[in-house]
């Protein structure tokens, strides 16, 4: 490990780091706060959007948070672990559902919280319940879960790393629901604005991360956070 790291044309990729945001949150910025906030902003997020984010690790939890700013009728995250889910409501998410229950379980559920569909109720192919959907995960059960979950005119956003050898997307259900489909990841771009809003307080990203090690403790650091440990989310090495 380096005591010095050094930043090519630093000038054009780095913003400062106001003295009131804590260094473990403006970490964030450059990365899972970014990529989030291009979930939210591919997802065109609106004030009334019913929202679902799919996914409630570092990136799926920003994206709660940031899409939490726009004002939408409600956040919805899916994922798995207590602490996780814990989390997102910290971070904003109106209802929290354990993914384990299966897709069909979810489905149901979120139809219960939302008052289902008064267009296409019991429609197999056009009933659905969200305005938004976030997906962090990149598995193709997750996208499947978006599309059935999504209303007509929907908007599909994928902000995640998918294996294209086993990764199936059903373009017929995004045809006949009209379902927009957007994916990306960071955008650099934003960094300067999401740093603002660190340091304005309109967020709260700090249940993000969990633990934070000096350096010199590197093995431990990597110990829990590759495994899972101590309810660990997000984990940080500071010089």
């Amino acid at each position: 490990m380096a005591e010095y790291v050094r930043v090519p044309f630093a000038d054009t990729s780095c913003v400062i780091v106001p003295e009131n945001v804590k260094d473990e949150e403006a970490l964030l910025v450059a990365d899972m706060m970014g990529t989030g906030y291009q979930g939210v902003t591919q997802a065109e997020v609106k004030e009334g959007d019913i929202v679902v984010v799919s996914g409630l690790g570092p990136v799926g939890l920003c994206a709660v948070a940031l899409a939490k700013m726009r004002n939408p009728k409600m956040v919805i995250g899916i994922g798995r672990r207590p602490e996780r889910l814990k989390a997102a409501i910290e971070c904003g998410a109106d209802y929290v559902i354990d993914s384990d229950i299966g897709n069909d379980a979810i489905y149901e559920k979120i139809k219960e919280i939302t008052g289902g569909d008064p267009l296409y109720a019991g429609s197999m192919i056009f009933e659905g319940f969200a305005d938004s959907y976030i997906d962090t995960c990149g598995v193709a059960s997750s996208s499947d879960l978006g599309l059935r979950l999504l209303k007509v005119g929907g908007r599909l956003s994928q902000v995640s790393m998918v294996n294209p050898d086993n990764y199936v997307f059903n373009m017929h259900t995004v045809c006949m629901k009209n379902i927009t489909v957007q994916g990306g990841l960071t955008n650099l771009n934003d960094m300067q604005y999401l740093m603002d809003v660190l340091a304005e307080g309109k967020i709260n990203v700090a249940p993000i991360i969990t633990h934070v090690f000096p350096l010199s403790e590197f093995d431990k650091a990597l110990d829990i956070f590759a495994h899972k440990k101590d309810g660990s989310i997000k984990v940080v090495l500071k010089p």
